[in-house]
């Protein structure tokens, strides 16, 4: 895949401009692009504060071990080795999960789907081909939640908890919390409906906070007081107090969405595993947190050997998912941390339901109209993938190479195929059938997932050739194409303007070039040089015409 606008880019520059700070001979450092060091990222001359270190540091070490710490050799799929890593880690610490949670017997089996439904889902397997921070805070995020159930599950069999189970905890929420601030509101909420549920302080004095209060100063104030005292406090405490709350109470660079934007969302973006979600929460409300609301909380921690680890997962899931649909910005990926709770649920539900032996599948929660909802996000998943980028192709949005007529039809045929055979079968099926529904699934995504974009026409993939001819020390500047995959192409050289300052910057820099869209027109005295450029433009989700602009040789 090319480098994807917006996110990715700005990730993957900030940690390229990181490791080139450490690893490039002194003669080689530009003060603007590496003033940061190891410690401020920044993309380009502009400080990158709104999201913690840890990212770039693991995508910097990546990219360190596969060029042999040369930083020029590298490309962009080695800073999307973390999100990878942390995707297969979170699959795996789901499986762990549900042995914890259900014991060895049940656990192996619920485990084993809840993976595969985590694995297949598509926002899951899309943001693991991203060079991005979610991964890897989705992965810590787990992890501490491993530990955490652990800690719950020996609390309910009054069976002593070692330290190390807690310092776990703290580690893992550290990473978390380096890595985006998300995990911390979810491991708050999570404690806190423990206690609730329990009428007790126990969960969290399990956890020990003054433990807890240690580790996380270690792993954050040392950055954070290096970061304020280089940018200052104020404004470094006032960039946090807009990267929380402001996101909070009104929505950020465009993405808005009403209350229950993210339940909706979950029916497509968790499918084919969204078939009995609906009812694996209304099951774990049953038998998880019922029994405790009837008793008046009195005396919770039930005697049950399924209750618990539903009580816990819902404990996860309800409270911070509910903030995620108050709060005003929200993109598809915002709740892919509550994503293994999902599962572990959805799961659990399918291994447990016992239909009636001559039960159709229309007999399930949420009867036919959910069953056809399901099948029918099945098909457009697969018109997505398959028959959206063959007519693309054709009105020429992208331009693909001769495999993907074939290819993505096969991909698309398997989804379809696995929705009907599970909408036309028997409910006493429907653990294999799931099973066939994720496997149809991943043979689509290994089909598609990248060959959509090999040879995808974006305009900065387009402009290769041209950025190749123009070598790397001749400066260069952008009017009206300002997408941050094109600092990336230019590893950071390019410097973005108004098409107002153009003639000031030909003047400052004769040697220069110029890109912009096909509108404008060139600076006295400057020419266009090569053929115009067509692509998408992946930020804006439009094509556009770019064209080169030369001074005219004297």
């Amino acid at each position: 895949m090319p480098v994807m606008d917006r996110d990715e880019a700005r990730f993957a520059q900030a940690s390229r401009q990181m490791l080139e700070s450490a690893l490039l001979p002194a003669d080689q450092l530009d003060d603007n692009l590496h003033a940061g060091g190891l410690l401020i990222p920044r993309v380009g001359d502009t400080n990158r504060l709104n999201k913690p270190p840890a990212i770039y540091w693991l995508q910097s070490a990546s990219v360190a071990v596969f060029t042999a710490s040369d930083p020029t050799r590298d490309s962009i799929w080695m800073y999307r080795v973390p999100s990878l890593l942390a995707a297969v880690a979170t699959v795996l610490m789901t499986f762990s999960l549900a042995r914890t949670l259900y014991g060895i017997r049940i656990g192996t089996a619920v485990g084993a789907l809840a993976a595969c439904m985590l694995a297949v889902a598509p926002v899951f397997a899309w943001e693991a081909k991203q060079a991005r921070a979610d991964h890897v805070m989705v992965a810590a995020t787990t992890a501490a939640m491993w530990a955490l159930a652990s800690i719950w599950m020996r609390i309910r069999r009054s069976q002593p908890i070692p330290i190390s189970l807690a310092a776990g905890f703290w580690l893992a929420l550290g990473l978390g919390i380096m890595t985006k601030g998300v995990p911390i509101v979810i491991a708050c909420t999570t404690i806190a409906s423990l206690c609730a549920l329990s009428r007790s302080f126990r969960p969290l004095m399990a956890l020990r906070p003054l433990l807890g209060v240690v580790i996380l100063a270690a792993c954050v104030l040392p950055w954070v007081i290096g970061v304020a005292n280089r940018v200052g406090w104020s404004d470094y405490l006032s960039l946090i107090a807009d990267e929380t709350l402001g996101r909070s109470v009104q929505s950020k660079e465009g993405h808005w969405g009403p209350p229950g934007y993210h339940l909706v969302a979950l029916a497509a973006l968790f499918w084919p595993g969204s078939l009995l979600t609906a009812a694996a929460a209304v099951r774990a409300f049953r038998v998880g947190i019922r029994p405790a609301a009837r008793a008046g909380f009195a005396r919770w921690i039930p005697s049950h050997a399924v209750r618990a680890p539903e009580a816990f997962l819902i404990a996860w899931l309800i409270p911070a998912w509910l903030i995620f649909e108050l709060v005003s910005t929200k993109l598809p990926h915002y709740t892919m941390p509550l994503y293994p709770a999902v599962a572990l649920l959805t799961a659990r539900a399918v291994v447990g339901f016992r239909p009636p032996a001559r039960a159709r599948l229309k007999a399930l929660p949420g009867g036919v109209g959910g069953l056809i909802l399901w099948t029918i996000l099945g098909v457009a998943w697969a018109a997505a993938i398959g028959v959206g980028a063959v007519a693309l192709q054709h009105l020429g949005v992208w331009s693909t190479d001769s495999r993907l007529p074939v290819i993505l039809p096969i991909g698309a045929a398997s989804i379809i195929v696995a929705a009907l055979l599970v909408a036309l079968s028997k409910p006493r099926a429907v653990v294999p059938l799931h099973g066939v529904a994720i496997a149809g699934m991943a043979l689509a995504l290994s089909l598609s997932g990248t060959a959509a974009f090999v040879g995808q026409a974006n305009a900065t993939h387009q402009l290769k050739p041209v950025l190749e001819a123009i070598g790397p020390d001749r400066p260069i500047a952008a009017v009206n194409y300002h997408e941050d995959s094109l600092i990336f192409a230019t590893r950071g050289r390019l410097e973005r303007i108004d098409a107002a300052d153009m003639n000031d910057w030909a003047d400052a820099h004769q040697s220069g070039v110029i890109i912009a869209t096909d509108d404008i027109d060139p600076p006295f005295g400057w020419v266009r040089t090569g053929a115009p450029v067509e692509g998408l433009n992946l930020g804006k989700g439009r094509r556009v015409k770019l064209v080169a602009f030369t001074k005219v040789a004297q």
